[in-house]
Formats: C-alpha cells, structure tokens, sequence
C-alpha cells in the first residue's frame, strides 16, 4: 500500500497484556494509510514502562515488539489489550515532533528485540522482521511520517476547538466599524489583537463578521503583513453575505485602487448597496460621491441629503459634511448655527475634524458666541489626536496669545507637527518663524528649505517670502 505513514502514540494507566507487564506502559503504533484515504493495518507495535530510563532489552523494564498475534489486522490501529480498569488516554503532546526521533526510536526497539533473551513468547516472524528493518533503513526516503493518534482510538479524539463566541465576534467588529476615522480604526484594532486567532478562525468559518475583521487586519498589518489584495478578498466575501459594512469597504477598495482595480462605477454601486440598506457610512460616503461627482453626476443637493440621513444616524463623518454643508451654503441654504449644531455632535464623538471646525467657529463668532479660550480647548482637542489643521491652528493661538498665555516656542513646536505632515500653511508659518528668528533661533536655509516646501504645494504667499528673502540676499551681494 501506498501512502503517508502514520505513528500513533499513547500513555495509558490499569492496562496488562497478557499479564506480562505492569500496569503502566506506552503503546505506539504505526500504521499505513493509502493514497485512497484507507488505514492499513498497524505494521509495528511496541509496548514500553513509563520509565525509560532502563535499557532497551529488559522486557519487564523496557520493552518488546509485538507479533501479528497480539493484533488483528482489521483493527486498522485500535488497540486490542482491554484494560483491566478504566483506560486513562494522556495527551500525546510530549511526543517527538521530530521524524528522525521517531526512526531512532524504531531502530532501537528493534534491536531491543533481536538481542533479547527472552523473546521467544513474543518473537516476530521474517515478515514483520523484514518490514520493521525497511522502515528503520528506508522510510524517511520513501513516505512522509505524520504524528498523531491512533484512528479510531476510543477517548483519544483531540481536545474540540474552542467555540467561537459570535456575539463577541461581531461586539469587536462594530467596535472597529464605529471608531472614528482611521487612526481610530487601527487603535481599536491594535486594542483587541489578542482575539485575532478567533477573528481568523471565525473567518474560516466564513463568517462575514470574522472576514470583516481579518480584512481590517491585512489593511492595517495587525498580526498579519499588510496586504490589500487579501484584504479585499476578505470584504468581498463578507459583503456577499450582506456584511454592510464590508460592502463599504468594497466600494472603497474601488475608490483607491486597494487589491483592486480602481473603478469608480463600481464603487459608487456598493456605496449605494449599503446605503439603500440603511448603513450609516454607505449613506456618508455616497454623499461624498455626489459632493466630488466621483463616479456620478455631481449634485450638492443630493450630497447634503446623503449626508443628513448618515449624521441622523450619528455618524460622525455624515455629522461634520453636513455641518460643512451648512456653514458655506452648499446644496443648502447658509446657516451658521445648525453648522455649529452638526459640529458639535461630531465633535464630542472626538472628530478631529470637526472638533478644528467647532475651533474655528470660537474663533471667528460664526453660529456661536466667539470665545477665543473655547476655541483653544477644541484645537488642542483634535492636536492631540494628531490632526495638522489643529495643530496649526493651536501654535497660531500660541504665537498671537488668542485664548492662551503668548508662547512662540511652542508656536513653533506645533507648526513643526503640523509641518511634517504636509500642512502647507503651517510649513510657511514655520518656515517664517526660522526667518524672523521667532520662537526659534534664526535659519535663513532652514526658513527657505520649509517655504519652497510649501511654494512647490503651491502657496503663493510663500512663493513671495522666497522671492522677498533671495532679492534681500541680491541687494546684500550674497
């Protein structure tokens, strides 16, 4: 027969065979299995005490090969000793992973066999002596050994997988589809990493909550490499399951470009899939399609409605398009006070983007009160997540003193923030400050490396501070 070879082993308690060794013992069995998935009968058997640290050969100690008499052949690897009490199976966790382990031990055993004196009760016949001695000499070069169990072993199954717990499955799932933005998404995700064996088995399951997840993962690289393709795949097998929020980001795999095709029809498709079903971030980002005419006819009014039926549902992006919306008229009449209203909501939902608009509503008196130290709370709200226009606008107040003690130094320090990350205001602002020798010490190279910065984005106040710093060097004859 054909095929991989099997090694089975087990640790029992209270078993004799034939009275002739004591109660404890291993039992190992190697069996074959065909290539058409049929188990062989077991080739060789060796019986052993738990104690191996007697020499091979001392039957009573050690152990002993077993003839085809102390089997049957049909058992295909069932064990035939009946226990003299309750069989106690241990796991066979502590077995040798190592296949070369397992051949030396069969060599051993065989020549256990051969020099033992007292063999002649249990002796092999030239047959099963022939068949012991290839598989010592040959077997690795001929099958691949596979460690497990015995088939068929009654009590000896593997421990069941644990059982998934969906409820909890999709908790952590909406966890991740309710954070707000990005970097929100991934800390969520870095938060609950240690579900991820559950979130790949649930996804193996097909569950579309467990597939949500593990595409997350291969977007953000949690506990797998980053991986677009993959990670569509995983959105487009959910999304066929009625997973909304998969169908999202199925239609933003489009959008971009992500492990797909760029096609922006499509993407609008799925955007208006989920949207028509209800889905908050569907409705969002099909108004975003309408406002941009990504994929469609450009429609502000259509926008704002998208928009509205998303931040009714407390959508955060929904909330602060419509605030937007409403502060400067688009697809909808001007009105600064339910701007600030659709701000706020997002806001205290810790949008940054929001929170830098509520800012700059403080600041100027649109829809509210002006209140300059109000207006510093919410841009430091949203520097502190990061977000480069309210960094920005944090080290202006700081530079002009608006709603904050006057500290240049620390202008600088949040233009700096903001600077890095492509904030083409605020690397003017910087740049300027190297100039004038605000706040920092003055840089005339370091002031002209961060002004081209923002000259090459196409600031054209920047492009005159370099022309206005190179004629002042053309006037000195530098």
């Amino acid at each position: 027969m054909s095929g991989k070879i099997y090694f089975h082993k087990f640790a029992a308690a209270g078993v004799t065979m034939h009275n002739r060794h004591r109660a404890g013992f291993n039992l190992e069995i190697l069996s074959q299995r065909g290539d058409d998935g049929v188990v062989g009968a077991p080739i060789l058997r060796r019986l052993t005490d738990f104690d191996d640290q007697h020499p091979i050969g001392t039957r009573r100690q050690a152990g002993f090969l077993c003839t085809r008499n102390d089997f049957d052949r049909k058992s295909h690897g069932r064990i035939l000793a009946q226990p003299a009490t309750t069989a106690k199976l241990e796991s066979n966790s502590w077995l040798p992973q190592d296949p070369l382990v397992v051949y030396r031990r069969l060599a051993r055993t065989w020549l256990g066999w051969h020099t033992s004196r007292n063999y002649s009760e249990h002796s092999m016949t030239p047959f099963t002596k022939r068949i012991a001695l290839a598989l010592i000499i040959g077997l690795a070069a001929n099958a691949p050994l596979v460690v497990g169990q015995a088939t068929n072993a009654p009590g000896n199954q593997p421990p069941p997988a644990p059982a998934l717990d969906r409820a909890l499955i999709a908790a952590s799932a909406q966890k991740v589809i309710k954070a707000p933005g990005e970097k929100a998404e991934r800390l969520t995700l870095e938060r609950l990493r240690t579900d991820f064996p559950l979130w790949k088995a649930a996804a193996e399951q097909n569950w579309p909550e467990g597939l949500y997840l593990l595409g997350q993962c291969y977007v953000y690289g949690i506990e797998v490499s980053t991986d677009p393709v993959n990670a569509f795949a995983c959105f487009r097998k959910a999304a066929d399951s009625d997973w909304l929020s998969a169908a999202v980001q199925v239609g933003s795999c489009y959008q971009t470009g992500r492990g797909v095709t760029k096609d922006a029809t499509t993407a609008v498709k799925w955007y208006r899939q989920a949207a028509d079903h209800g889905n908050a971030l569907g409705q969002y980002c099909l108004g975003l399609c309408y406002q941009d005419g990504f994929g469609v006819a450009k429609d502000a009014a259509e926008a704002v409605k998208w928009f509205r039926l998303a931040a009714e549902q407390g959508e955060a992006a929904g909330q602060y398009s419509l605030g937007d919306c409403y502060l400067v008229g688009r697809g909808v009449t001007k009105d600064s006070i339910e701007a600030v209203k659709w701000f706020r909501l997002a806001a205290e939902q810790g949008d940054a983007g929001s929170q830098t608009s509520l800012g700059f509503c403080y600041q100027d008196g649109r829809g509210v009160t002006k209140d300059a130290v109000e207006a510093v709370k919410w841009h430091r709200q949203a520097a502190d997540q990061g977000d480069a226009t309210g960094q920005r606008n944090l080290g202006y107040c700081y530079q002009s003193g608006r709603g904050v003690a006057k500290d240049e130094a620390t202008a600088v320090k949040w233009y700096r923030q903001a600077a890095e990350q492509d904030d083409v205001i605020a690397q003017r602002l910087l740049g300027w400050c190297y100039y004038k020798g605000t706040g920092i010490l003055a840089d005339k190279d370091e002031a002209l490396r961060w002004l081209l910065k923002a000259a090459a984005q196409g600031d054209e106040d920047a492009k005159v501070k370099v022309i206005i710093i190179n004629s002042k060097d053309a006037l000195k004859g530098k």
